[in-house]
C-alpha cells in the first residue's frame, strides 16, 4: 500500500514537472510577455497538483481551451476547462437527449447547481457543457472539475482580470480552487503580470480575501498603479467587491 502510494506521487510529481516545462519552453521560445493567448500544448500547466491528488486516475486528468484570444473588449484572453476523463459514463445519453427534448423551446431552461438538483442519471454539469459536448470536446464520460475564464485590460497591460470561475460544488473545500490559484499566479507572473484581480461575487468571500487585498486597502504606489482603471468604475461596487492579488 505504501509503494502503491509513493508511486502515484512520483506520478503525479512528474506530470506536474513536465507541464511546468513545456510551457517554459513555449515562453522562452516564443518570448511570450502578457499575453494570455497560449498554445494547446500547454493547457496542462493549470492542473493544480490538488487535482491530480484527489482523481480516481492523475494521468486521465486533462485542459483544454475554451476560449483564446482578443475580444471585442480585452486584446487578450482565454477560458481554461479541467475535466477527469473516467472509464465509464456518469451521465446515461438516454436520459440526456430525453432531457433535452422536454426543454426544446424553452427560452430559459434552469441548470442544476449541485447533484441533488439534477434529474436521476444525468450529471448536473453535463446539462450546462452542451457545446462542448456536441462539438466533441467533451464526452459523458468527462467530470468537470473546474473552469477559469481571464481577459487583460486595454491599456494595463500587466493586468490579469479574473472574469469567472465554476467548479465543482461537491468537491468544494478540498483545496482544488487554492491549489488552483496559485498555479494561475506562477503562470500570470512568469508571463510578467503583476496584478491579478477580480470582482469577488462569490459567497464564500473569505476563500479570495485569504490572498487578496481590496483595492481601497492596497497600498497608495499600487492605487496609483492602477487607479484609472478603477476610477471608470461604479465607486461602491469598488470599495466592497474588488479585490487585488499582488505578483
Amino acid at each position: 500500500m505504501i509503494a502503491l502510494e509513493h508511486g502515484r506521487n512520483q506520478e503525479i510529481r512528474t506530470m506536474i514537472s513536465e507541464n511546468w516545462r513545456l510551457f517554459m519552453h513555449w515562453q522562452e521560445t516564443t518570448g511570450a510577455y502578457q499575453t494570455l493567448d497560449f498554445p494547446d500544448y500547454v493547457a496542462s500547466v493549470f492542473i493544480p497538483r490538488r487535482t491530480l491528488e484527489l482523481a480516481e486516475n492523475p494521468s486521465r486528468v486533462r485542459a483544454l481551451f475554451t476560449e483564446r484570444g482578443p475580444t471585442s473588449t480585452s486584446p487578450s484572453s482565454f477560458a481554461v476547462f479541467l475535466y477527469e476523463h473516467l472509464d465509464y459514463p456518469i451521465t446515461d445519453i438516454v436520459k440526456y437527449e430525453e432531457h433535452k427534448k422536454a426543454h426544446e423551446g424553452e427560452a430559459v431552461v434552469k441548470l442544476p447547481s449541485s447533484p441533488e438538483e439534477a434529474p436521476p442519471g444525468i450529471d448536473y454539469r453535463h446539462l450546462g457543457l452542451t457545446n462542448l459536448i456536441n462539438s466533441g470536446r467533451i464526452t459523458f464520460n468527462d467530470k468537470f472539475l473546474l473552469h477559469y475564464y481571464a481577459d487583460t485590460i486595454e491599456g494595463f497591460p500587466s493586468v490579469v482580470l479574473t472574469r469567472n470561475l465554476f467548479d465543482r460544488t461537491e468537491m468544494q473545500g478540498k483545496g482544488i480552487g487554492t491549489n488552483f490559484y496559485q498555479r494561475l499566479e506562477d503562470v500570470v507572473r512568469q508571463l510578467g503580470f503583476k496584478y491579478l484581480a477580480g470582482d469577488i461575487i462569490s459567497p464564500h468571500p473569505s476563500f479570495f480575501g485569504r490572498r487578496r487585498i481590496r483595492y481601497h486597502d492596497l497600498p497608495a504606489e499600487i492605487k496609483a498603479d492602477l487607479s484609472p482603471y478603477f476610477a471608470n468604475l461604479n465607486e461602491q461596487r469598488v470599495r466592497g467587491n474588488w479585490m487585488i492579488r499582488i505578483l
